[in-house]
């Protein structure tokens, strides 16, 4: 099981820097100067990250826990997946939708 569980974390940790993929590919696609397309979506994937290191990394100093992290990260997925969506990636908003609810149903069954 313990291979299984390591793949399964590999899964999460991907799934989190696409949703920060997603900012950028989100501001990229905006009708837009090409400067102020690649700022939008830096600036937009540098506001998830600052997000996620206070509020759900494991070693955020006031991390959330319980409902409010579940609260937390229910949202930050699917705001990504709703920027992906909004870039007009529709296919991949919805494949990191379900590799979300797939891999963080495995993690809350695995204790991980």
């Amino acid at each position: 099981m313990a291979p299984f569980k390591a793949f399964n974390l590999l899964v999460l940790l991907v799934i989190e820097l696409a949703v920060l993929a997603a900012a950028v590919a989100f501001g990229w696609h905006l009708h837009a100067p090409v400067a102020a397309r690649l700022a939008i979506g830096v600036v937009l994937a540098l506001v998830f990250a600052t997000a996620w290191g206070l509020a759900a990394a494991p070693r955020a100093k006031n991390r959330l826990a319980g409902l409010r992290l579940a609260g937390f990260e229910v949202l930050w997925f699917a705001a990504g997946a709703a920027l992906l969506l909004a870039a007009g990636h529709p296919v991949w908003a919805a494949a990191l939708a379900v590799l979300t609810l797939g891999s963080k149903g495995l993690a809350l069954a695995w204790d991980q």
